[in-house]
């Protein structure tokens, strides 16, 4: 496969800026190895992203073991009696278990619904609830900040685009023409690992988020560059619409919080915007052509055609590849979170999404950051219009993502007061430079 020669170079820039977020992670190495719990975290994220990176078609097994090492470890070394799953934060603890009410009402419907559940898709049901309780017990105890969730993904990121200098085309697609035309500055889409240039893109995009709301002074601006370098290079516009989204809420939100602090929004209001969203998500799969969002309507019009009247409860997961089987239902999977929800558990696990994004809203900040520090959960909201973010019914590739959203909210009024410690101690030592 022949690439512009301009690849090269961006190669070996991705491989010096990778170098020099393992860098920036290596100078915070101290604070992982002092939080147990967090380096729990990590080695699941490194773990996950690793499997389905590396071992495409063969991940059930995998990840499900992963997913029973998370929590049995969790509960072996980080548990006392005193500890009751989910957070100390009301509204949070209200997303955790509907999460859970995700997993168990999807599944029942896929057991009711002929023929019952498919293929083995028993064991991902399995697996999302040993996930499920995993973060309730993890929302209990652990501490993780923005700063410590900016420094996980810096790291998996770091890790992707290091060998980018040494592997030459294999981490490279070419554009893409003709209805689904696509480019990078680089002349060609980043992939790194993945088969896909959407994977890197999610992740990179998610981390810019986070470095902005975590890190401070050089680190930020290191960090916002390497994110920043590795979206653009994958030429992924979705990530291009749901930053510019993201960063506008975050740019608004910082405005309105420098006139008054804002501790937290109203669960009616995030009720509201998450119902919203769940209202624009039907609008787009029911009125999608087959060529809308670069052939994503194809896989709208076979959700919404095999769902039929039955909106309220839809017909399980593991129906899809029953009916791909058939011939009757495309080769992708639903290109979009609400779609495999309103799919696998209808109008009832929508709603219960809805109450998922309320709750993670309406996450307190005792700060006064309640409103930039919900930048994260916008952008996964937005971006779960036209990517699988997040399938509560399985552990995958973004799983980490939504658990470090979960516990980011959950962090303890003391968790969040000792990180703003740091984040000022770093901006004055900048200041002084």
């Amino acid at each position: 496969m022949s690439l512009p020669i301009e690849v090269e170079y961006f190669a070996a820039l991705l491989s010096l800026l990778g170098v020099a977020g393992l860098a920036c992670v290596f100078r915070n190495r101290s604070a992982f190895l002092r939080n147990g719990p967090l380096v729990l975290v990590a080695l699941y994220t490194i773990g996950t992203t690793a499997v389905v990176l590396l071992l495409p078609g063969y991940t059930a097994y995998p990840l499900g073991g992963l997913a029973v090492a998370l929590l049995s470890l969790s509960f072996c070394f980080f548990s006392s009696r005193q500890q009751v799953l989910g957070s100390q934060d009301e509204f949070v603890r209200l997303a955790w278990v509907c999460f859970g009410l995700l997993v168990v009402w999807c599944s029942f419907v896929d057991f009711l619904t002929v023929p019952g559940i498919y293929g083995g898709r028993w064991v991902g049901y399995g697996v999302a609830a040993l996930q499920w309780l995993a973060v309730g017990h993890l929302l209990s105890y652990a501490r993780v900040s923005m700063r410590d969730l900016a420094t996980i993904t810096l790291l998996i990121v770091s890790l992707l685009i290091a060998p980018s200098f040494f592997m030459g085309a294999s981490f490279w697609l070419p554009c893409k023409t003709g209805d689904l035309e696509k480019c990078s500055i680089a002349g060609a889409l980043f992939t790194s690992f993945a088969t896909s240039e959407n994977v890197v893109g999610i992740i990179a995009a998610f981390g810019l988020i986070l470095s902005l709301q975590g890190f401070s002074g050089r680190v930020r601006i290191a960090s916002v560059l390497i994110f920043g370098m590795v979206v653009l290079l994958s030429g992924s516009r979705t990530a291009y619409v749901t930053l510019i989204i993201a960063l506008s809420w975050h740019a608004v939100s910082s405005l309105i919080e420098r006139q008054r602090k804002v501790f937290r929004i109203p669960f009616p209001v995030g009720l509201t915007l998450g119902v919203a969203a769940a209202s624009a998500a039907m609008f787009l799969i029911y009125t999608a052509e087959p060529e809308s969002f670069s052939r994503r309507g194809r896989i709208w019009i076979a959700v919404s055609s095999q769902v039929d009247d039955q909106i309220v409860t839809g017909i399980g997961l593991s129906k899809w590849v029953y009916f791909q089987t058939l011939g009757e239902a495309p080769d992708h999977f639903f290109h979009s979170g609400y779609a495999l929800l309103y799919f696998s558990g209808g109008l009832v696990a929508l709603l219960l999404s809805a109450v998922v994004l309320a709750g993670l809203l309406a996450a307190e900040s005792p700060l006064g950051r309640g409103l930039t520090e919900k930048s994260l959960v916008v952008l996964f909201a937005t971006y779960s219009f036209t990517e699988t973010i997040w399938n509560p019914l399985a552990v995958d590739t973004y799983s980490w993502i939504v658990i470090g959203i979960f516990l980011t909210a959950a962090a303890t009024p003391s968790d969040r007061l000792f990180d703003a410690r740091k984040l000022l101690s770093a901006q004055s030592k900048t200041q002084n430079i």
